[in-house]
């Protein structure tokens, strides 16, 4: 009896396994969805995020969203930066940082793509406890984290990378 229950047993675990690891490219595929972007003038990019880093430095919390932003227009494209607001589902709003590497102005070719382009925020900790969207657009927002909350306590220094809306 017991050789039986072995398998089955072991069959049950590697098709839990398998849905894990299916949910979890499916969590990463919704984060990572293609959205095709209009300003006011009607010029098109597309903004896809790659991942969401989130840590702990001297001056408090970070939060930063690498994002892909595709230029398919056959002529140069200047998107302001402070365009990509950060906003909590409790109405909190932050403008990216333009210190250091980060300018004001994204500069993208005619058919050019900025592979990881990045937007830090200097954010509150309580701001991880609910869900995260970045305006990528005048009427366009991407989910960068869903309503659960954050549980870990960052340490000064400590950062953790994620690749789904979840963490």
């Amino acid at each position: 009896m017991s050789k039986k229950v072995v398998p089955v047993f072991a069959l049950a675990l590697v098709g839990a396994g398998l849905s894990l690891i299916w949910l979890r490219m499916r969590e990463a595929r919704e984060f990572s969805r293609r959205c095709e972007v209009q300003t006011d003038a009607g010029t098109n990019y597309l903004t896809q995020l790659v991942e969401t880093t989130v840590g702990r430095a001297d001056n408090g919390c970070v939060l930063i969203v690498y994002a892909r932003l595709l230029n398919p227009n056959p002529f140069e494209l200047e998107l302001q930066r402070d365009a990509f607001v950060l906003d909590t589902d409790d109405h909190h709003h932050w403008l990216p940082s333009t210190s250091g590497t980060q300018t004001k102005l994204i500069k993208l070719a005619p058919g050019g793509v900025s592979e990881h382009e990045a937007f830090s925020f200097s954010v509150p900790e309580d701001s991880f406890r609910g869900e995260i969207n970045l305006q990528i657009g005048k009427d366009y927002r991407v989910m960068v984290k869903n309503n659960r909350p954050y549980e870990l306590r960052l340490r000064n220094g400590q950062f953790y990378t994620f690749r789904r809306r979840e963490w």
